[in-house]
């Protein structure tokens, strides 16, 4: 939603201006919706003019820094950054944590890097999480082949060691979407890293509905 709001010309001698901008929609430190409320706003008028805005949330009651910019040729700023940002992990279930700390661990590092703006790298670690948690998953069902399926590749693991249909689609696929994200040439276009995400968290909540009733099953009559 388009805004306008005043803001102190820092070229201009200090005086007041009116500009027209797009606002943060999300606080980056609750992440909770966010109204648009600020405190300030100064304006630094270029060849690549900018706009600093001084938020104030509501909810969590503090304050955050948006940074907005525009090019020469349009009147509107849009939002490039809002600082500082919380990182909001992704919580799995008993199950994922037991079997596969490692890929917790690696899924929400590259969470945050993605929360950072680092779009351009957080794909390669969410496609190492995915094979960390494949292939504990696969240890943990072939224990005395471990030292093998620590060296044998993701595909390879996926097609001979996973049974469950479910879970073998999505890993394939997550696998396909996670190699784009680490090779020159991208085969899947219209993928990306909010479809990886999904199917992995997907492949992790059938491997804890697995256990879960392996957990079940262990339950004997008395």
């Amino acid at each position: 939603m388009k805004r306008n709001i005043t803001a102190i010309d820092l070229e201009n001698d200090c005086r007041p201006i009116l500009v027209k901008y797009t606002p943060e929609t999300k606080c980056p430190l609750c992440h909770t919706s966010f109204d648009g409320s600020h405190l300030s706003a100064h304006v630094k008028s270029t060849e690549q003019p900018v706009l600093y805005i001084l938020h104030f949330c509501h909810t969590c009651d503090r304050c955050f820094l948006s940074f907005y910019s525009k090019p020469y040729y349009l009147d509107e700023y849009t939002l490039k950054a809002s600082t500082p940002r919380s990182h909001h992990e992704e919580q799995f279930s008993n199950h994922i944590v037991k079997l596969s700390p490692e890929f917790v661990e690696i899924y929400n590092q590259s969470s945050e890097a993605e929360h950072e703006g680092l779009s351009k790298i957080c794909g390669m670690g969410y496609r190492k999480a995915l094979e960390f948690l494949i292939k504990d998953f696969i240890i943990y069902k072939h224990p005395n082949d471990r030292d093998k399926i620590i060296k044998m590749s993701l595909s390879s693991c996926i097609d001979t060691h996973i049974d469950n249909k479910n879970i073998k689609e999505l890993a394939i696929k997550s696998a396909w979407i996670g190699n784009d994200q680490t090779h020159y040439f991208k085969k899947h276009e219209n993928r990306d890293i909010i479809d990886l995400k999904n199917f992995i968290e997907a492949v992790a909540y059938y491997i804890s509905m697995e256990l879960t009733v392996e957990d079940a099953q262990s339950i004997q009559p008395e």
